[in-house]
């Protein structure tokens, strides 16, 4: 197995992953969650170097997260003297659950000022489209992308959006997992107003002013609508084809279920080809982690639907 880093644009890596013996030119790009705040190609690096597929991971923009090294060190720091110390039990441990919720806050406070989109979508269509680029050099023929939590809702932008300008022919399927892909969450505007940073800013500038911003609003309405044609899948799935979808869910995944139902049926409802599968035994992170082990029934379902679309040999 030979693995290599390459910059496919100024500041953004892209891992390559070439296996020994294999003859498909059909590979997989591996797309990583973590709540379009967090994350690296690392996050998902196990599960690329088991599926019986060359690789690539591309790196793609989150929120500034800089601050969590110095904070997390404090905080260990505090902890590991409380550990040793002598006072009552009850009082370390009020001391410990004040000082992980005020470290979350202050995490969570320093992330969201920090837009990302558009430039993670942008990210990786640029990605798809070295790849492309340089398919001779890798010997690719056709490729897939595999998307988790927010990378499945990054996954299904970059794939149904039109306007990116990508080789369509060359991505011959996508799956996401466990995604948040908001179909009909733009009614509720409580929910995308705790998504503005992510999903509505461009710079520090909002498109929508929710606070003058009411669900009956249909000026505030088509705003959303508008803004959500880069952040959203479901403005495009009207178009002719779509290369063949596979969406998993995991069973304690909860609303992300509902979203997976909703997201299956209006693919099909347009005549998309797209099949759907829920994993009640994983967890939102475990159906990640079970990717690496080809033993698992949910590696096995990705190989399958992988072998289905894979015309290269």
């Amino acid at each position: 197995m030979n693995t290599q880093s390459y910059n496919y644009k100024p500041g953004r890596q892209c891992i390559h992953i070439r296996k020994e013996g294999q003859t498909s030119r059909h590979a997989v790009v591996f797309i990583y969650g973590g709540a379009w705040v967090f994350g690296s190609p690392n996050a998902i690096l196990d599960a690329a170097k088991h599926l019986p597929y060359n690789a690539f991971l591309p790196e793609y923009k989150v929120a500034n997260t800089s601050f969590v090294k110095p904070t997390t060190f404090a905080s260990c720091m505090i902890l590991a003297v409380l550990s040793m110390s002598t006072l009552p039990r009850p009082v370390i441990h009020a001391i410990t659950t004040v000082l992980v919720l005020a470290l979350l806050g202050y995490m969570i406070a320093s992330a969201i000022p920090r837009p990302v989109f558009p430039e993670n979508v942008t990210d990786i269509a640029d990605a798809v489209k070295w790849i492309h680029r340089n398919r001779e050099v890798f010997q690719v023929d056709s490729i897939s992308l595999i998307g988790h939590s927010a990378g499945a809702h990054l996954v299904s932008v970059v794939v149904t959006n039109p306007r990116l300008g990508l080789p369509t022919h060359f991505i011959q399927a996508w799956c996401c997992v466990s995604g948040l892909y908001m179909y009909e969450n733009i009614r509720q505007l409580h929910f995308y107003k705790l998504l503005q940073p992510f999903v509505f800013n461009h710079g520090t500038k909002p498109l929508i002013n929710f606070d003058e911003c009411s669900i009956d609003d249909d000026n505030c309405l088509n705003q959303a609508i508008k803004s959500a044609q880069i952040t959203n899948a479901w403005p495009f799935l009207e178009q002719d084809s779509l290369p063949p979808a596979l969406l998993l869910v995991s069973g304690a995944d909860f609303f992300m279920v509902d979203e997976c139902i909703k997201f299956y049926k209006v693919l099909q409802s347009q005549g998309h080809s797209v099949e759907m599968e829920q994993f009640t035994a994983t967890t939102h992170l475990s159906i990640m982690k079970y990717w690496g082990n080809i033993n698992r029934l949910i590696s096995q379902r990705i190989i399958k639907f992988l072998e289905a679309v894979d015309h290269t040999e």
